[in-house]
């Protein structure tokens, strides 16, 4: 096989170039809409709790111990807490569905929630504009 081949194909799917991209942006659209529905989720069904920083892994997340009822969790931050110490108490929220979903301050993926929506939608508009100018 020669360059010509390959060339021939990349010519004739060239047209597919648009269609993914308006794919692209319906699937950041619908990830950011799942992030902001985990975020109302988790800010509508929140437990706030004291739990005690009891170690640090090796990345120097902190390792907090908590109860809930009569259980007690051992969950590794998914934040690092600046200042803080071993044996420190510290304010979480966990989830009273599932108590080892917790958060340690704000969560930065719900932050970028609403941004996905928003740039999804008007890189799908532009993209529709072009496609449909054609």
């Amino acid at each position: 096989m020669d360059n010509e081949f390959f060339y021939r194909i990349f010519k004739k799917l060239l047209w597919l170039r648009i269609p993914l991209a308006f794919v692209t942006a319906i699937f950041v659209i619908v990830m950011g809409v799942f992030f902001k529905y985990l975020e109302m989720d988790f800010n509508n069904n929140a437990v706030k709790t004291s739990a005690t920083i009891i170690a640090y892994n090796d990345y120097g997340y902190p390792i907090l111990s908590y109860n809930v009822g009569e259980i007690e969790y051992k969950i590794y931050s998914r934040s690092q807490i600046s200042n803080s110490q071993v044996g420190q108490n510290i304010e979480i929220k966990y989830h009273k569905n599932n108590p080892t979903y917790i958060e340690t301050g704000e969560n930065a993926l719900f932050e970028i929630s609403l941004w996905m929506i928003v740039l999804g939608v008007l890189g799908a508009l532009f993209i529709a504009l072009v496609f449909f100018k054609r």
